[in-house]
């Protein structure tokens, strides 16, 4: 489970402003936020290519068990088909809400 952590560690190093909170004019992401029922984005691939500097490698999106998925070869081609874990967002989701949680791997929990 190699991804998880190295995710863990990306959001760490942007807890005091999530880039789903901001506008796309100011680098974030927040014009394309499309929630489900349970607050997960139903396109994780956008709010993951505006972390592309943290993240470094597309391939960490993809959880090593999960078969269904291909690590992108960069973050421009970034999309669902290459994404395993699934993020939160909305106003709710930031420091003042520690229990929230942001990332979570659909297959491991």
């Amino acid at each position: 489970m190699l991804g998880a952590p190295a995710l863990g560690l990306s959001t760490n190093r942007i807890s005091t402003g999530y880039s789903f909170n901001w506008s796309t004019n100011e680098g974030g992401s927040m014009e394309f936020c499309d929630r489900n029922s349970e607050g997960f984005e139903k396109n994780a691939a956008r709010h993951f290519q505006v972390l592309s500097n943290e993240l470094r490698d597309p391939k960490i999106l993809v959880c090593p068990a999960d078969t269904s998925k291909r690590p992108a070869l960069d973050f421009r081609n970034l999309g669902l088909a290459n994404t395993s874990y699934l993020i939160r967002t909305g106003t709710n989701v930031d420091e003042l809400h520690p229990n929230e949680i942001l990332i979570r791997c659909p297959i491991h929990g």
